[in-house]
């Protein structure tokens, strides 16, 4: 799947620069499909193709780009329009207005029959929504201008009808195990065991629930896709297993269908922590993962094309990435990329209490103050420039964002605790500064962190400052959005408005 970018001869051909409305002698593009995110459009009204143009009826797009479409007045006017886009078109005219803003059409929107036909991709980014190209699949592919992925975990506090949907594009239901090489429940009670088996009875209630109040949350939020990350830090052990004949892809593959299928997902993440090395020490690895990676995803893609052909739909096949330079050694991203939807890249956990010296969880740039003698690979632009670099296409890459912090305890006062040698530590879901702490920023890094004087307490975290940041360098490298871990941590609500907010300005 690419962004769309048609040749003359494409376009000659297939009419798809979804820009202009033919007035008169339009034809039918019944073999052409839209589809929003991964759900493929029921067409009462086919697409309308003349010339180098495709063009929808106005109801059904307003509909799914959650837009307001207004009555047809005398003189051909209408509007769509939502919170911050307002779009003025007029029929038989080439001008439209986007937020008053003069805009040049193709050609003029028009009427086909009782309906109104609208340009596909006009309407679709005036209201902030990307349209992409599947050539293999002859389909219009329309999604939000940025991805907003959250990983919700079955283990944690928060329920799954507490999520606040509205702010979401992607759910990502952390995790299913793989079990005799096949995508498997394990009970979430097990998720520190590294080989745990199918979970049974009472152990795969809390699924069953989550998974219909993720139904809800759909129905509820339209634009949402959910998705099952299979694997993880603890469960990554048996992918090398998965991944190395064409039989073994094929019985994972399959098994990965079966699994979104009954269990109404939209798709699969594999978050495989790692190929070739890294991860648990209990963890099969192999030279060869590098190459059957690439193989193992080829293969769910096919099988899932196969799947969405028969149901209609569009199934996402996204991966969990690593930010350590090793990563990109040993996986073939290139290749992996043209197989799947998007890269979340895990870019947190740069430093932590494995480590003496108090450091940055995240720090978003390099910080020449950083005594690590690995400062200048371990900061999040080094790993997107490598993501890119290795031929991941920007739109693809989607930043990973942690909603929770690091600490240290012990540390010297000096420098408020930063980059201070320290005794031991633990994760933490702070959002909001504790009693006794002070806040601090690194400017260089655009990172805040606590230091509470009294314990010798260091806390490297997010907060509402440095969310904005990170959104600003997702639109200045143009990438695809974000991603963070997980829900549980934005106890106070504040991270995932400002995340979205920021994105959608």
């Amino acid at each position: 799947m690419k962004k769309w970018k048609p040749s003359l001869l494409t376009a000659l051909t297939l009419g798809l620069a979804l820009g202009a409305v033919p007035a008169m002698g339009a034809s039918s593009a019944g073999d052409i499909s839209i589809a929003y995110g991964s759900r493929v459009a029921v067409q009462q009204q086919k697409p309308v193709l003349q010339g180098d143009a495709l063009t929808v009826p106005a109801e059904e797009l307003a509909k799914q780009l959650q837009l307001k479409l207004s009555p047809l007045k005398e003189d051909g006017t209408f509007t769509l329009s939502k919170t911050g886009v307002f779009i003025e078109m007029k029929l038989g005219s080439k001008e439209a207005r986007v937020n008053n803003r003069l805009a040049t059409l193709q050609a003029a929107p028009a009427k086909q029959g009782d309906a109104l036909y609208v340009p596909l991709r006009f309407v679709s980014e005036a209201s902030r929504s990307l349209v992409e190209w599947d050539q293999a699949r002859q389909m219009a592919i329309i999604s939000p201008a940025y991805k907003v992925v959250g990983y919700f975990t079955s283990w944690g506090k928060l329920k799954a009808s507490e999520i606040d949907a509205s702010r979401l594009t992607h759910i990502n239901y952390a995790f299913a195990n793989i079990v005799d090489g096949e995508v498997a429940l394990s009970s979430p009670k097990e998720q520190e065991e590294a080989y745990p088996g199918a979970c049974k009875g009472e152990d795969c209630a809390k699924f069953v629930s989550d998974f219909k109040e993720l139904a809800k949350l759909k129905q509820a939020n339209p634009h949402l896709q959910t998705l099952v990350s299979v694997g993880g830090w603890t469960w990554s052990g048996r992918f090398s297993d998965a991944a190395l004949t064409e039989a073994s892809r094929t019985k994972f593959a399959d098994s990965a269908v079966r699994f979104i299928r009954e269990n109404g997902f939209d798709g699969v993440d594999l978050d495989w922590e790692y190929p070739v090395t890294g991860g648990l020490e209990t963890n099969v690895r192999r030279p060869e993962d590098r190459t059957n990676f690439t193989l193992l995803l080829q293969t769910i893609r096919e099988k899932l094309e196969a799947a969405g052909r028969e149901d209609g739909r569009h199934y996402l096949l996204t991966i969990a990435s690593g930010a350590n330079p090793n990563y990109v050694r040993d996986t073939e991203l290139d290749k992996v990329s043209e197989s799947i939807d998007f890269v979340n890249i895990m870019t947190y956990d740069l430093h932590g209490s494995w480590e003496p010296t108090s450091n940055n969880n995240a720090a978003l740039y390099y910080d020449p103050a950083d005594p690590d003698p690995n400062a200048h690979r371990f900061y999040v632009e080094a790993a997107v420039n490598g993501h890119l670099n290795a031929g991941v296409p920007a739109k693809k890459l989607v930043l990973g964002i942690p909603f929770y912090g690091r600490s240290w305890g012990g540390c010297e006062a000096v420098n408020n605790g930063l980059y201070q040698a320290c005794k031991g530590g633990d994760v933490v879901d702070w959002t909001e500064k504790p009693e006794g702490f002070q806040r601090y920023w690194n400017d260089r890094a655009k990172v805040p962190y606590l230091y509470n004087k009294q314990t010798g307490q260091f806390v490297s975290y997010e907060d509402e400052e440095s969310i904005g940041y990170r959104a600003e360098f997702i639109k200045e490298k143009g990438l695809g959005g974000a991603m963070f871990w997980e829900l549980n941590d934005d106890r106070d609500s504040k991270l995932l408005p400002r995340l979205a907010e920021s994105l959608d300005r």
